[in-house]
Protein backbone atom coordinates (compact mmCIF):
# COMPACT_ATOMS: atom_id res chain seq x y z
CA UNK A 1 0.00 0.00 0.00
CA UNK A 2 2.92 2.08 0.85
CA UNK A 3 3.98 2.85 -2.84
CA UNK A 4 0.38 3.31 -3.82
CA UNK A 5 0.00 5.89 -1.29
CA UNK A 6 2.95 7.48 -3.21
CA UNK A 7 1.53 7.43 -6.24
CA UNK A 8 3.83 5.04 -7.72
CA UNK A 9 0.66 2.65 -8.70
CA UNK A 10 -2.71 3.92 -9.96
CA UNK A 11 -3.73 0.14 -7.93
CA UNK A 12 -5.09 -2.47 -9.82
CA UNK A 13 -8.56 -3.93 -9.89
CA UNK A 14 -8.46 -5.91 -6.94
CA UNK A 15 -6.90 -2.81 -5.47
CA UNK A 16 -10.03 -0.79 -6.25
CA UNK A 17 -12.35 -3.34 -5.27
CA UNK A 18 -11.38 -3.92 -1.58
CA UNK A 19 -11.03 0.60 -0.90
CA UNK A 20 -14.77 0.42 -2.98
CA UNK A 21 -16.00 -2.08 -0.05
CA UNK A 22 -13.80 -0.28 2.90
CA UNK A 23 -15.72 3.11 2.14
CA UNK A 24 -18.79 1.64 0.82
CA UNK A 25 -18.76 3.23 -2.25
CA UNK A 26 -21.11 0.45 -3.59
CA UNK A 27 -19.56 -0.19 -6.84
CA UNK A 28 -18.72 3.50 -7.87
CA UNK A 29 -14.89 3.71 -7.34
CA UNK A 30 -14.18 0.28 -9.08
CA UNK A 31 -16.84 1.42 -12.05
CA UNK A 32 -14.44 4.53 -12.58
CA UNK A 33 -11.58 2.16 -12.31
CA UNK A 34 -12.99 0.89 -15.43
CA UNK A 35 -13.42 4.67 -17.23
CA UNK A 36 -9.86 5.54 -16.35
CA UNK A 37 -8.40 2.63 -17.29
CA UNK A 38 -10.01 2.77 -20.98
CA UNK A 39 -9.23 6.68 -20.79
CA UNK A 40 -5.98 5.53 -19.87
CA UNK A 41 -5.47 3.72 -23.32
CA UNK A 42 -6.78 6.13 -25.36
CA UNK A 43 -4.65 9.19 -23.71
CA UNK A 44 -1.53 7.00 -24.30
CA UNK A 45 -2.11 6.32 -28.21
CA UNK A 46 -3.18 10.55 -28.62
CA UNK A 47 -0.15 11.24 -26.69
CA UNK A 48 2.02 8.62 -28.70
CA UNK A 49 0.72 10.29 -32.16
CA UNK A 50 1.30 13.75 -30.85
CA UNK A 51 4.82 12.64 -29.58
CA UNK A 52 5.91 11.24 -33.21
CA UNK A 53 4.96 14.65 -34.75
CA UNK A 54 6.49 16.56 -32.42
CA UNK A 55 9.93 14.81 -32.95
CA UNK A 56 9.22 15.26 -36.71
CA UNK A 57 8.61 18.57 -36.32
CA UNK A 58 12.17 19.16 -34.67
CA UNK A 59 13.45 16.98 -37.05
CA UNK A 60 12.49 18.84 -39.62
CA UNK A 61 13.71 22.26 -38.17
CA UNK A 62 16.65 20.90 -37.57
CA UNK A 63 17.52 19.75 -41.23
CA UNK A 64 16.22 23.41 -42.52
CA UNK A 65 18.29 25.60 -39.90
CA UNK A 66 15.55 26.95 -38.02
CA UNK A 67 15.56 27.03 -34.04
CA UNK A 68 13.31 24.64 -33.24
CA UNK A 69 10.39 25.30 -30.26
CA UNK A 70 10.59 24.45 -27.53
CA UNK A 71 8.33 23.38 -24.99
CA UNK A 72 8.79 25.38 -21.81
CA UNK A 73 9.74 23.66 -18.32
CA UNK A 74 6.65 23.44 -15.73
CA UNK A 75 7.43 23.12 -12.41
CA UNK A 76 4.30 21.50 -10.63
CA UNK A 77 4.34 21.82 -6.59
CA UNK A 78 3.45 17.99 -5.43
CA UNK A 79 3.87 16.23 -2.80
CA UNK A 80 7.04 14.75 -2.14
CA UNK A 81 5.12 11.30 -1.86
CA UNK A 82 4.30 11.14 -5.74
CA UNK A 83 7.47 9.26 -8.13
CA UNK A 84 8.80 5.71 -7.94
CA UNK A 85 8.24 2.01 -9.07
CA UNK A 86 5.08 -0.18 -9.50
CA UNK A 87 3.20 -1.95 -6.28
CA UNK A 88 0.50 -4.90 -6.18
CA UNK A 89 -1.46 -4.43 -3.36
CA UNK A 90 -1.51 -7.14 -0.76
CA UNK A 91 -4.40 -9.58 0.83
CA UNK A 92 -3.23 -8.18 4.50
CA UNK A 93 -3.68 -4.78 3.22
CA UNK A 94 -6.88 -4.94 1.47
CA UNK A 95 -8.58 -6.78 4.67
CA UNK A 96 -7.39 -3.56 6.63
CA UNK A 97 -9.03 -0.83 4.23
CA UNK A 98 -12.63 -2.55 4.62
CA UNK A 99 -11.92 -3.28 8.12
CA UNK A 100 -11.77 0.71 8.93
CA UNK A 101 -15.16 0.77 7.43
CA UNK A 102 -17.13 -1.65 10.08
CA UNK A 103 -14.80 -0.48 13.19
CA UNK A 104 -13.71 3.01 13.06
CA UNK A 105 -12.52 2.50 16.40
CA UNK A 106 -10.26 0.16 15.42
CA UNK A 107 -7.94 2.50 12.76
CA UNK A 108 -4.19 2.50 12.59
CA UNK A 109 -1.50 4.38 10.43
CA UNK A 110 -1.90 1.95 7.43
CA UNK A 111 -5.47 2.53 7.37
CA UNK A 112 -4.50 5.87 6.92
CA UNK A 113 -1.96 5.52 4.54
CA UNK A 114 -4.48 3.43 2.43
CA UNK A 115 -6.94 6.13 2.95
CA UNK A 116 -4.61 8.77 1.48
CA UNK A 117 -3.85 6.60 -1.25
CA UNK A 118 -8.16 6.97 -2.45
CA UNK A 119 -7.61 10.47 -2.05
CA UNK A 120 -4.56 10.90 -4.39
CA UNK A 121 -5.88 8.99 -7.32
CA UNK A 122 -9.07 10.75 -6.66
CA UNK A 123 -7.66 13.48 -7.51
CA UNK A 124 -5.87 12.42 -10.30
CA UNK A 125 -9.12 10.24 -11.91
CA UNK A 126 -11.39 14.05 -11.64
CA UNK A 127 -8.96 15.69 -13.98
CA UNK A 128 -9.39 13.18 -16.63
CA UNK A 129 -12.63 12.16 -15.87
CA UNK A 130 -14.68 15.55 -14.16
CA UNK A 131 -16.45 16.11 -11.13
CA UNK A 132 -19.78 14.65 -11.48
CA UNK A 133 -18.89 11.19 -11.87
CA UNK A 134 -17.00 11.14 -8.56
CA UNK A 135 -20.07 12.78 -6.42
CA UNK A 136 -21.17 9.19 -5.00
CA UNK A 137 -18.00 8.29 -3.84
CA UNK A 138 -16.79 11.53 -2.25
CA UNK A 139 -20.06 11.44 -0.27
CA UNK A 140 -19.40 8.06 0.82
CA UNK A 141 -16.24 8.51 1.89
CA UNK A 142 -16.99 11.66 3.69
CA UNK A 143 -19.44 9.92 5.73
CA UNK A 144 -16.73 7.21 6.30
CA UNK A 145 -14.50 10.34 8.00
CA UNK A 146 -17.52 11.62 9.76
CA UNK A 147 -17.67 8.59 11.84
CA UNK A 148 -13.39 8.07 12.04
CA UNK A 149 -13.33 11.81 13.59
CA UNK A 150 -16.13 11.17 16.37
CA UNK A 151 -14.34 7.78 17.36
CA UNK A 152 -11.04 8.92 16.45
CA UNK A 153 -8.58 9.59 20.10
CA UNK A 154 -5.22 9.16 21.38
CA UNK A 155 -2.12 10.53 19.44
CA UNK A 156 -3.90 9.18 16.13
CA UNK A 157 -6.62 11.86 16.29
CA UNK A 158 -4.52 14.46 14.18
CA UNK A 159 -3.71 12.30 11.68
CA UNK A 160 -7.17 11.28 10.90
CA UNK A 161 -8.81 14.82 11.67
CA UNK A 162 -6.25 16.22 9.05
CA UNK A 163 -6.95 13.71 6.42
CA UNK A 164 -10.50 14.48 7.15
CA UNK A 165 -10.27 17.86 6.56
CA UNK A 166 -8.74 16.89 2.74
CA UNK A 167 -11.52 14.93 2.08
CA UNK A 168 -14.11 17.54 2.90
CA UNK A 169 -12.26 20.08 1.04
CA UNK A 170 -12.22 18.02 -2.16
CA UNK A 171 -15.62 17.16 -1.98
CA UNK A 172 -16.91 20.60 -1.54
CA UNK A 173 -14.33 20.90 -4.91
CA UNK A 174 -16.47 18.01 -6.27
CA UNK A 175 -19.96 19.46 -5.59
CA UNK A 176 -18.59 23.58 -6.31
CA UNK A 177 -17.38 22.10 -9.89
CA UNK A 178 -20.39 20.00 -10.20
CA UNK A 179 -22.89 23.44 -9.77
CA UNK A 180 -24.11 22.33 -6.23
CA UNK A 181 -23.50 25.45 -4.55
CA UNK A 182 -24.98 24.32 -1.32
CA UNK A 183 -23.29 21.12 -0.65
CA UNK A 184 -19.96 22.47 -1.54
CA UNK A 185 -20.63 25.71 0.91
CA UNK A 186 -21.45 23.07 4.16
CA UNK A 187 -18.44 20.58 3.32
CA UNK A 188 -15.98 23.36 3.38
CA UNK A 189 -17.16 24.45 6.32
CA UNK A 190 -16.31 20.73 7.62
CA UNK A 191 -12.56 21.00 6.00
CA UNK A 192 -12.76 24.76 7.73
CA UNK A 193 -13.63 23.01 11.08
CA UNK A 194 -11.25 19.74 11.04
CA UNK A 195 -8.61 21.41 9.09
CA UNK A 196 -8.63 24.07 12.53
CA UNK A 197 -8.91 21.52 15.09
CA UNK A 198 -5.37 20.21 13.06
CA UNK A 199 -4.15 23.39 13.39
CA UNK A 200 -3.36 23.09 9.93
CA UNK A 201 -3.02 26.75 8.01
CA UNK A 202 -2.76 25.79 4.75
CA UNK A 203 -6.23 24.06 4.65
CA UNK A 204 -7.88 27.10 6.58
CA UNK A 205 -6.83 29.53 4.05
CA UNK A 206 -7.74 27.49 1.06
CA UNK A 207 -10.74 27.01 2.34
CA UNK A 208 -11.41 30.80 2.67
CA UNK A 209 -9.68 30.86 -1.02
CA UNK A 210 -12.09 27.86 -2.32
CA UNK A 211 -15.09 30.00 -1.14
CA UNK A 212 -14.25 33.00 -2.75
CA UNK A 213 -14.08 30.65 -6.31
CA UNK A 214 -16.93 29.22 -5.17
CA UNK A 215 -18.28 33.23 -4.30
CA UNK A 216 -16.90 33.74 -8.28
CA UNK A 217 -19.27 30.82 -9.64
CA UNK A 218 -22.31 32.61 -8.31
CA UNK A 219 -21.21 35.97 -9.21
CA UNK A 220 -21.24 37.43 -5.70
CA UNK A 221 -17.72 39.72 -6.85
CA UNK A 222 -17.02 41.86 -3.49
CA UNK A 223 -17.66 37.98 -1.17
CA UNK A 224 -14.48 36.83 -3.45
CA UNK A 225 -12.67 39.67 -2.89
CA UNK A 226 -13.12 39.44 0.77
CA UNK A 227 -12.58 35.78 0.85
CA UNK A 228 -9.69 36.27 -1.01
CA UNK A 229 -8.08 38.85 0.29
CA UNK A 230 -8.44 36.97 4.20
CA UNK A 231 -6.92 33.95 2.63
CA UNK A 232 -3.59 35.86 1.14
CA UNK A 233 -3.50 37.59 4.88
CA UNK A 234 -2.85 34.31 5.92
CA UNK A 235 1.11 34.38 7.24
CA UNK A 236 1.34 30.61 8.01
CA UNK A 237 -0.23 29.44 5.20
CA UNK A 238 2.36 28.18 2.53
CA UNK A 239 3.15 30.73 -0.31
CA UNK A 240 1.79 28.99 -3.15
CA UNK A 241 -1.76 28.75 -1.57
CA UNK A 242 -1.15 32.39 -0.67
CA UNK A 243 -0.48 33.09 -4.55
CA UNK A 244 -3.63 31.07 -5.45
CA UNK A 245 -5.59 33.18 -2.75
CA UNK A 246 -4.61 36.60 -4.11
CA UNK A 247 -4.34 35.87 -7.68
CA UNK A 248 -8.02 35.17 -6.86
CA UNK A 249 -7.40 38.57 -5.32
CA UNK A 250 -6.54 39.80 -8.57
CA UNK A 251 -8.99 38.42 -10.79
CA UNK A 252 -12.13 39.70 -8.10
CA UNK A 253 -10.69 43.63 -8.69
CA UNK A 254 -10.52 42.91 -12.59
CA UNK A 255 -14.11 42.03 -12.51
CA UNK A 256 -14.67 44.79 -10.38
CA UNK A 257 -12.89 47.20 -12.97
CA UNK A 258 -10.22 47.72 -11.21
CA UNK A 259 -7.09 47.67 -13.71
CA UNK A 260 -4.69 49.24 -10.87
CA UNK A 261 -5.50 46.67 -8.27
CA UNK A 262 -5.29 44.01 -10.28
CA UNK A 263 -2.18 44.46 -11.77
CA UNK A 264 -0.61 45.02 -8.03
CA UNK A 265 -1.93 41.69 -6.67
CA UNK A 266 -0.94 39.85 -9.84
CA UNK A 267 2.56 40.91 -9.16
CA UNK A 268 2.36 39.66 -5.47
CA UNK A 269 1.20 36.31 -6.77
CA UNK A 270 4.51 36.06 -9.02
CA UNK A 271 6.39 37.11 -6.41
CA UNK A 272 4.76 34.07 -3.98
CA UNK A 273 4.86 31.52 -6.65
CA UNK A 274 8.55 32.26 -7.65
CA UNK A 275 9.71 31.44 -4.53
CA UNK A 276 7.29 28.70 -4.05
CA UNK A 277 8.38 27.45 -6.70
CA UNK A 278 12.05 27.04 -4.86
CA UNK A 279 10.40 24.84 -1.81
CA UNK A 280 7.95 22.27 -3.40
CA UNK A 281 8.59 20.19 -0.12
CA UNK A 282 6.42 23.31 2.08
CA UNK A 283 3.08 22.87 -0.22
CA UNK A 284 0.24 20.86 0.83
CA UNK A 285 -0.46 18.18 -2.19
CA UNK A 286 -4.02 19.08 -2.71
CA UNK A 287 -1.97 22.47 -4.99
CA UNK A 288 -0.52 19.39 -7.09
CA UNK A 289 -1.58 21.38 -10.49
CA UNK A 290 -0.10 24.68 -9.24
CA UNK A 291 2.79 25.96 -11.17
CA UNK A 292 3.95 29.26 -12.22
CA UNK A 293 2.43 28.41 -15.69
CA UNK A 294 -0.91 28.21 -14.33
CA UNK A 295 -0.61 31.66 -13.07
CA UNK A 296 0.50 32.97 -16.43
CA UNK A 297 -3.13 31.79 -17.29
CA UNK A 298 -4.59 33.38 -14.24
CA UNK A 299 -3.50 36.80 -15.90
CA UNK A 300 -4.90 36.23 -18.96
CA UNK A 301 -7.98 35.36 -17.83
CA UNK A 302 -7.31 38.62 -15.75
CA UNK A 303 -7.06 40.83 -18.44
CA UNK A 304 -9.95 38.93 -20.31
CA UNK A 305 -12.08 40.97 -17.76
CA UNK A 306 -10.15 43.98 -18.06
CA UNK A 307 -10.74 44.32 -21.72
CA UNK A 308 -6.80 43.62 -22.57
CA UNK A 309 -7.77 41.17 -24.96
CA UNK A 310 -4.35 40.97 -27.04
CA UNK A 311 -2.31 40.44 -24.09
CA UNK A 312 -5.05 37.97 -22.63
CA UNK A 313 -4.73 35.69 -25.92
CA UNK A 314 -1.15 35.69 -25.64
CA UNK A 315 -1.00 34.93 -21.84
CA UNK A 316 -3.76 32.07 -21.82
CA UNK A 317 -1.94 30.49 -24.95
CA UNK A 318 1.35 30.09 -22.91
CA UNK A 319 -0.42 28.88 -20.29
CA UNK A 320 -2.13 26.55 -21.47
CA UNK A 321 0.74 24.97 -23.81
CA UNK A 322 2.92 25.00 -20.71
CA UNK A 323 0.12 22.39 -18.96
CA UNK A 324 1.62 19.39 -18.42
CA UNK A 325 -0.69 17.09 -20.70
CA UNK A 326 -2.55 15.03 -18.08
CA UNK A 327 -3.90 18.16 -16.59
CA UNK A 328 -4.72 20.17 -20.11
CA UNK A 329 -7.64 17.74 -20.24
CA UNK A 330 -8.86 18.73 -16.67
CA UNK A 331 -12.31 20.49 -16.51
CA UNK A 332 -11.43 23.45 -14.53
CA UNK A 333 -8.04 23.65 -17.69
CA UNK A 334 -10.88 23.71 -20.00
CA UNK A 335 -12.54 26.61 -18.74
CA UNK A 336 -9.30 28.84 -19.85
CA UNK A 337 -9.74 27.28 -23.62
CA UNK A 338 -13.15 28.84 -23.17
CA UNK A 339 -11.70 31.79 -22.12
CA UNK A 340 -8.76 31.58 -25.13
CA UNK A 341 -11.88 31.32 -27.18
CA UNK A 342 -13.80 34.42 -26.33
CA UNK A 343 -10.42 36.33 -26.31
CA UNK A 344 -10.01 35.95 -29.73
CA UNK A 345 -13.16 37.18 -30.83
CA UNK A 346 -12.19 40.27 -29.52
CA UNK A 347 -9.05 40.64 -30.80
Amino acid sequence: MNHTEKGRSRGDERFWEAVDKAVHANGALLAEFYEIEAAKQEHDQRQQAAHLADVRAKADAWRSGRPAEGVTDTFTLAPDTVSGPAFSLNPDEADRLMYVGDNPRQIGRAALKSLAVVLHESRRLEDMIGAVPLLPASRAQLTLFEHLVVEARGPLRHRVVLLGSQYAQFAAWLHSSADQPKRAHAYYDRASEWGLEADDPNMVATVLSMKGHLAYRLNQLNLMLGLSEAAGRHKRASLGVRSLAVQQTARAYALLGNGDACDRSLDVATVLADRAAARPDREPPWIYFFSPDYLVMQRGRAYRYLGRYRQAEALLSAGLAALPPDIRSAEWALMYERDLEAVRERV
